[in-house]
């Protein structure tokens, strides 16, 4: 498949203090063939604290030094945003001004085949109404004869999604999850997918977190709709190093191998809920002591940083 260079996807990136990570990002998209032919505008925000003054500057500085897109745009905040809005925000502006977009945090570094991959399933599944995104992210070890599965479990790592199916209206007016579960009566239907999410909708609707990933899975789920996503990860997360918000320690995680394979997407497979349930899993392993300690220990570590002891 062939897609036209003004048809490509722009990428949008949300950045904050991690210069390393960033880099990392920046170098993997650059290997790219598309890169020079696509747009790339990073989002960055404004310090949240005088400590992070000085970070936040030499990201900035290092953004206007990208060279290898065919344009780079960079939007420096002038208050801090926090990561969830200054992502969502960053987003949500490029899709309504090109239609569609490719989605990543600094802490994402992709295979040689993303972008193809990533633009070929945007333009393929443009009207498919069953569809509501594209990941480059899967985990280890599918086994499936197609380039591509279905899936009701949403990942947000390396994301493309289309303006015209609205992906944040929704999500923008889902304030109590968790209650809208219970009055629909699909609590089982829910736990069938993804059996821990009503305890994550619950923590919405009480206010303790808002994990967009969390409400487009329950929307996946309650709407039938799914996402698809590759049978070989592209996409690798260098955050679980403790250094992502919502991210804790994970080894698998930063040890994944990407590939660089050509994936081309074609006719919807069926669904299989086995695929999902691997999916489920992998997140959702039983962990090892040594594990859950340095997960305990990265939560205290950056609830003491936040002084924020309520999520």
């Amino acid at each position: 498949m062939s897609i036209l260079p003004e048809k490509l996807a722009p990428i949008v990136i949300s950045v904050y203090t991690r210069l390393d990570h960033f880099k990392k990002c920046i170098l993997s998209l650059q290997e790219n063939d598309l890169a020079c032919e696509s747009e790339l505008f990073i989002y960055s925000d404004a310090a949240s604290s005088p400590s992070d003054v000085e970070s936040v500057a030499k990201v900035r500085d290092f953004s206007r030094s990208i060279v290898g897109f065919k344009r780079v745009t960079l939007i420096n905040r002038d208050k801090n945003y926090g990561g969830a809005r200054n992502a969502e925000d960053g987003l949500k502006e490029v899709l309504v001004r090109y239609g569609s977009s490719i989605f990543m945090e600094d802490d994402i570094v992709v295979s040689k085949s993303f972008l193809k991959f990533m633009n070929d399933a945007l333009f393929l599944y443009n009207n498919d109404p069953l569809i509501h995104s594209v990941s480059g992210f899967n985990i280890p070890n599918v086994s499936s004869e197609d380039g591509i599965i279905l899936s009701k479990l949403f990942s947000g790592w390396g994301v493309g999604m289309w303006a015209h199916k609205e992906p944040f209206s929704s999500v923008e007016s889902m304030i109590t999850p968790h209650q809208d579960m219970i009055e629909n009566k699909i609590k089982s239907k829910v736990k069938k997918y993804h059996p821990t999410l009503h305890k994550n909708l619950k923590k919405v609707d009480n206010k303790i977190c808002r994990a967009n990933d969390v409400i487009f899975t329950y929307l996946l789920i309650k709407c039938d709709l799914f996402q698809i996503k590759p049978t070989q990860t592209l996409v690798r997360n260098m955050g679980m190093d403790n250094s992502g918000v919502n991210c804790g320690s994970d080894r698998r995680f930063l040890s994944t191998k990407i590939s660089n394979t050509e994936l081309n997407p074609g006719a919807l497979p069926k669904y299989k809920l086995q695929f999902d349930r691997e999916y489920y899993d992998f997140f959702y392993p039983v962990l090892t002591l040594y594990d859950r300690l340095i997960n305990l220990y990265s939560k205290i570590y950056r609830k003491l940083l936040s002084g924020n002891w309520n999520d």
